[in-house]
């Protein structure tokens, strides 16, 4: 199992466990209740070209573990980015030591003057029978032979796929987009999406250049990183894919997918079709809290810019018993 020591944040939450309503940040971890728990912090509206936030599991009296998370972009409105802010970072990770958490980082393009901030979410956990978190490799580690544990880099759309041991099933899937910072706003994830039975998860990034508005010579290299956790296969898991979009041109559009009756939506995905890299996620939101409050849904919301073209939207939600 990779461990991750190398993430930069802006800010750092410790474990808070709160209503979606708010945050309370804490100045150290609380003790921890048994079983899962979801944690959520909210970010300070401001005028800027990028946000990155990391949540923490709680460590105290038991190190608990990252299942899924998820964001939304947040202007004053309460309504998202207007298509130019865009999510390229949602993983969990292990660092070393064993501080267990969840990354987010969204970015809009250079001189954006619009205010806006991130909402961010966690389920955290006991860690389960066969738990992994397998991160990809540094470029200094050497090779091995997990072709699902390597980043790709291309120009225009990276996709990399994910999968798990043949005994495991995905709990979670994370990604991460790296660019020179010139031009990271150009670029955002676009695809998140669970195989039916669980077993793989297909990922992709895309910049502005797949979009038919802007120059074709625009194209750049970027660098895509998979993020996989998986454990043995719980009792009830399952992988519901919500309803997809009709083709149309609205400017934003929200769809969502549920777990069944008394079961928990540990991890979720998302797919945005254009065909140019137009349309922008962001938000990835947990909710339909039960009475522990854990969630059994995700609304995924997209948004795209001017000049409006027909795109669809589908969420996805990874099933499973509470542990």
């Amino acid at each position: 199992m990779r461990r991750w020591n190398k993430a930069v944040v802006l800010f750092t939450i410790t474990a808070a466990i709160a209503s979606l309503g708010g945050a309370h940040a804490l100045a150290a971890d609380p003790p921890a209740p048994p079983g899962l728990q979801l944690i959520t912090a909210s970010g300070e509206t401001m005028v800027g070209d990028n946000r990155q936030g990391q949540l923490h599991c709680p460590r105290n009296p038991v190190v608990k573990v990252p299942f899924g998370g998820g964001a939304r972009i947040r202007s004053p409105e309460g309504v998202g980015g207007d298509g130019d802010v865009k999510f390229n970072t949602l993983t969990p990770f292990e660092m070393t030591g064993g501080s267990f958490g969840f990354t987010f980082g969204a970015f809009a393009p250079r001189g954006y003057t619009r205010p806006w901030a991130m909402d961010m979410w966690l389920l955290c956990g006991e860690r389960p029978p066969g738990y992994e978190i397998v991160m990809p490799d540094s470029s200094e580690d050497p090779p091995d032979d997990d072709p699902f544990n390597d980043p790709r880099t291309g120009e225009g759309r990276v996709t990399a796929v994910l999968a798990c041991p043949a005994d495991k099933r995905l709990l979670a899937i994370g990604a991460s987009l790296s660019v020179s910072s010139e031009r990271r706003g150009l670029i955002g994830l676009s695809l998140m999406r669970p195989s039916a039975d669980g077993r793989s998860a297909t990922i992709e990034g895309v910049d502005d250049a797949t979009d038919d508005t802007t120059d074709a010579g625009r194209a750049f290299t970027f660098r895509l990183s998979p993020v996989r956790v998986c454990a043995n296969r719980p009792a009830g898991y399952t992988v519901v894919g919500g309803s997809e979009s009709p083709f149309d041109d609205s400017p934003a559009k929200s769809r969502l997918a549920t777990c069944p009756t008394g079961r928990i939506a540990y991890g979720s995905g998302f797919s945005t079709v254009d065909g140019r890299g137009h349309a922008r996620i962001d938000g990835v939101v947990p909710g339909l809290l039960n009475a522990s409050g854990l969630p059994r849904r995700y609304t995924v919301r997209g948004e795209q810019r001017e000049p409006l073209q027909t795109w669809s939207l589908r969420a996805f939600v990874i099933c499973a018993d509470p542990f």
